[in-house]
């Protein structure tokens, strides 16, 4: 298989990342009939606001396990020395989300911040702010998500 960049002359080209504009020709070793064409199209990544918004009024934000029971399935680690480290995975958290995490009675615990690029989880692992382990109980979370809107749930932790 060749790869040839058929929009600039010099050797350079194949030293940048490409751009808008660039043509490249794909050569193959493969039986195709001189009549077979074909065309890429790529565009960059984007989120649409509108969309996101609607997808995060409909998907709410949601909290596995729960409850949760000294441990859950995704902590083990395979053939791990130590104990596993506990966590919750926080689910549905839109791109640039806040996290807090209060206790009943309205106590911050802790804060998360969802800094990836799209829709995902935030793992926690159970621990305050100041690094302690949790106390088993009711747990609030409330998802600040800025213009997407605001989330409130609930979660329990049994020990």
């Amino acid at each position: 298989m060749v790869i040839l960049r058929l929009d600039d002359n010099d050797d350079s080209a194949a030293e940048r990342p490409p751009g808008a504009g660039d043509v490249y020709r794909l050569a193959l070793n493969v039986p195709f009939s001189p009549a077979d064409a074909f065309t890429f199209t790529t565009n960059g990544a984007f989120v649409s606001n509108d969309e996101a918004r609607t997808s995060f009024e409909e998907n709410k934000p949601y909290v596995v396990p729960n409850p949760y029971r000294g441990r859950s399935d995704f902590e083990l680690e395979r053939f791990a020395a130590n104990e596993f480290e506990r966590q919750v995975q926080f689910r549905r958290i839109p791109a640039g989300a806040t996290i807090r995490i209060y206790t009943v009675r309205g106590h911050l615990v802790q804060t998360l911040q969802h800094d990836g690029f799209l829709e995902g989880s935030v793992a926690w692992n159970l621990r305050s702010k100041d690094n302690l382990e949790i106390a088993p109980g009711l747990y609030i979370f409330h998802v600040d998500a800025g213009e997407l809107g605001e989330h409130v749930g609930k979660f329990a932790v049994i020990k």
